[in-house]
């Protein structure tokens, strides 16, 4: 029989140390996205580190062009985006995450053909919808998504324009849906 442990272990994850040289993980930039408009980000994280600015993913080709989901300095999770250095995804909300022993499950769907600008962008935690503030910036119908674009540079735990926002914590079971939402 397993113990109640072993009911809430997550199998291959990697540990991330929020420190000098901030470790991170990426992918390659040769591949050829099938759609740049769709897509869904899924991981599980479990936390270490509380109160700073922490980024789990980033990927776009620059600093003025890229998507990014991290941790606020007030601990709540973000959806970001910014196209020429404006900001065209941002997802403000009152959902702190700061229970260091538990994991949590993180995905962001995006799909910018559908009509209705709330059906563009969708951030789950743990299987639920997190609710925005009142602060949300939904992509423009049809827009490409920076993390989507061929060539898109993806990093895992490290942003590209500021490497001392490392994360601190676990992460496990990370997926990349092209094409789908």
């Amino acid at each position: 029989a397993k113990s109640l442990a072993e009911d809430y272990t997550i199998d291959q994850s990697l540990k991330f140390q929020d420190a000098s040289a901030y470790p991170y993980l990426t992918g390659p930039t040769s591949g050829t996205a099938t759609n740049e408009k769709i897509g869904t980000i899924a991981f599980w994280i479990k936390r270490a580190k509380l109160g700073a600015y922490q980024i789990m993913w980033w990927s776009g080709s620059g600093t003025a062009n890229y998507t990014s989901i991290y941790f606020h300095s007030n601990d709540t999770l973000v959806a970001y985006e910014q196209a020429s250095s404006s900001a065209t995804i941002s997802s403000a909300n009152d959902n702190a995450l700061r229970d260091v022993s538990a994991w949590y499950h993180i995905v962001l769907a995006i799909d910018t053909t559908q009509a209705v600008e709330a059906s563009r962008l969708h951030l789950y935690v743990n299987n639920v919808e997190v609710a925005y503030n009142g602060s949300v910036n939904y992509p423009a119908q049809d827009s490409d998504i920076q993390a989507f674009k061929s060539g898109a540079d993806p990093n895992i735990a490290r942003d590209e324009e500021s490497p001392s926002r490392g994360f601190g914590g676990y992460i496990a079971e990370f997926r990349y849906i092209d094409g789908q939402a």
